[in-house]
């Protein structure tokens, strides 16, 4: 069955797989499995990427050979939830050894779209433009790829989270993004 144009702009790299994740909850080899059996499936280009914890990168590394140059994993890499700034800035260092350490372990099969981590409470001004510097520092040296050419790391929060950061709520206002 043809998909209508208007379904395919909207639904184009919309899907993340997050297998490991509830409701599926599978051990990480049969998610990566079915990560392989996906992007080789005519739905392929619903798919976007496979959301895989940065602390599961180095376990990952012998499942690549179920991908190819053709069908390469595509990587949302989940950083861990922190509980403090200082904490946040700790972790994306970590992110950094752990994205350079994967994605360099086999070019052609590894792909890191972007980062995704949880803001904590006390992240104020400073921090963000901290995480920011560190961010783009690893945009310019690591091995991220995205079909537009963008990295972006997420500060992730729930909403009445950010409603009780007025730092964030300044930073954001004033333009800054990651």
């Amino acid at each position: 069955m043809a998909v209508p144009a208007s379904l395919h702009a909207l639904l184009n790299q919309s899907i993340d797989y997050a297998g490991l994740f509830p409701p599926a909850s599978l051990a990480l080899e049969p998610a990566i499995e079915n990560q392989a059996t996906y992007v080789r499936s005519s739905d392929a280009w619903m798919l976007n990427t496979f959301v895989l914890p940065v602390q599961q990168f180095d376990a990952a590394k012998q499942f690549l050979s179920h991908f190819d140059v053709s069908h390469p994993l595509r990587v949302a890499a989940l950083g861990p939830k922190t509980a403090s700034a200082e904490a946040l800035l700790d972790s994306l260092e970590d992110a950094d050894a752990a994205i350079r350490s994967f994605s360099g372990y086999n070019l052609d099969l590894v792909a890191i779209n972007h980062l995704e981590m949880f803001l904590p409470d006390d992240a104020d001004t400073a921090v963000l433009n901290q995480a920011r510097a560190i961010c783009d520092l690893l945009t310019r040296e690591a091995n991220w790829s995205a079909l537009d050419g963008a990295v972006t790391f997420f500060a992730s929060a729930r909403l009445r989270q950010i409603s009780q950061c007025p730092a964030a709520h300044s930073w954001l206002d004033a333009g800054n993004q990651f």
